[in-house]
């Protein structure tokens, strides 16, 4: 969806996954004045979708995935790494 005059420009990263879709179809409903809303996926960039009957492309999610948005949902899993893993017990710096 293009940015038409005022309003939100919203980025959903991870629209693909069940959260992104159940967000989008929430924004749909709501009166939140998003004027634009741009799709970003990781694995299904490309996948057409439709919000507020025009249709829409994801685009890629990459470092530049949230540039310009007033309002940016991130959905789906954390990036898996040793930082973020649950085994690690966090510790205070001294």
């Amino acid at each position: 969806m293009r940015r038409k005059g005022k309003g939100i420009r919203a980025v959903l990263a991870g629209a693909s996954t069940p959260e992104g879709r159940a967000i989008r179809e929430r924004l749909e409903e709501s009166a939140l004045p998003v004027s634009e809303l741009v799709l970003r996926d990781a694995g299904e960039a490309g996948a057409l979708s439709e919000f507020r009957g025009e249709a829409l492309l994801s685009a890629p999610l990459g470092p530049d995935a949230l540039e310009g948005a007033d309002l940016a949902f991130l959905c789906g899993r954390p990036i898996t790494s040793p930082r973020s893993s649950p085994e690690r017990r966090w510790e205070p710096r001294p």
